[in-house]
């Protein structure tokens, strides 16, 4: 009788243990997946140089559909099934507000200089650049001109962080008495904002790093001028494939390795009955 209670009890022991069995290394859609594109792969076909798109300083460019096949080839590493649609996006090493700035996110990072020149987004506000593009030259331009958009399929985004850069311009520059400014936008919504400090004796600049911040899931981030150029880099996301109620999180479902050790505590149950059985006979 005494080895049949020790039996009964090591396997319902054993049983509720199976709950607290370590998780299954596997991803599953709700998780959350954190990724940064650094754009460095980003490739950048079109020469500005010596050409008639010269004078914005902005060297060798990639346009908005190379930019969302490297940015849907980096994220489909971790999600295989997302993509990343890039909109009025330019990626440039070189862009320095056509000469009013030293200090980019080509040579720093966060406004620390590095040694390497970084690629980084900014907004299409280059006629001569929008006029080389196949949507122009069948006159169905239609993108604003103050911001670029990330739209992202397959892929819920509910977390941001970034480099960023606010170029100064003719319009808002020093002595102007004008700070320009940068804004997020998490779906429709205004999630950050930062304006640069007017001056009398430098152009107006602005050269940091966000903040991380966190929303309710979305799937396009948008970010907007005024009145010129603004660039990002090191865009930092977090977010999931399949989002509930606007957010991600592990599934509240027992992992396999926990039904796997319920299993085998029932079956330590089932041996020691028949085992008092036989013993009792």
């Amino acid at each position: 009788m005494t080895k049949f209670f020790n039996g009964v009890c090591i396997a319902l022991l054993a049983a509720p243990m199976a709950f607290f069995a370590p998780a299954a290394s596997a991803a599953i859609a709700t998780d959350q997946i954190s990724f940064k594109f650094d754009f460095d792969n980003i490739a950048r076909p079109l020469s500005t140089n010596n050409s008639s798109l010269s004078g914005y300083g902005i060297g060798e460019i990639g346009l908005a559909p190379g930019i969302s096949l490297s940015m849907t080839a980096s994220l489909q590493t971790v999600a295989p099934t997302s993509t990343v649609t890039a909109i009025g996006a330019v990626a440039t090493q070189n862009y320095n507000g056509e000469g009013r700035v030293a200090k980019t996110l080509g040579n720093s990072d966060g406004g620390v200089m590095n040694l390497k020149m970084d690629t980084f987004l900014v907004n299409n506000n280059f006629s001569a650049v929008q006029a080389s593009s196949t949507e122009a030259a069948a006159g169905t331009v239609t993108d604003p001109t103050d911001r670029f958009k990330l739209n992202f399929g397959d892929f819920t985004v509910t977390g941001v962080q970034f480099d960023y850069e606010i170029f100064p311009d003719a319009e808002c520059s020093m002595g102007r008495g004008c700070g320009p400014d940068m804004t997020l936008l998490a779906g429709t919504q205004s999630v950050w904002h930062m304006k640069t400090k007017p001056s009398d004796t430098i152009d107006p600049q602005a050269l940091g790093v966000t903040e991380f911040m966190t929303f309710d899931g979305v799937t396009s981030l948008t970010f907007v001028d005024w009145p010129s150029e603004i660039g990002i880099d090191n865009l930092v996301i977090t977010g999931c494939v399949v989002a509930v109620n606007g957010r991600c999180g592990a599934a509240d479902v027992p992992e396999p390795a926990s039904i796997a050790l319920l299993g085998i505590g029932l079956a330590g149950f089932a041996a020691t009955r028949r085992r008092f059985k036989a013993s009792v006979k």
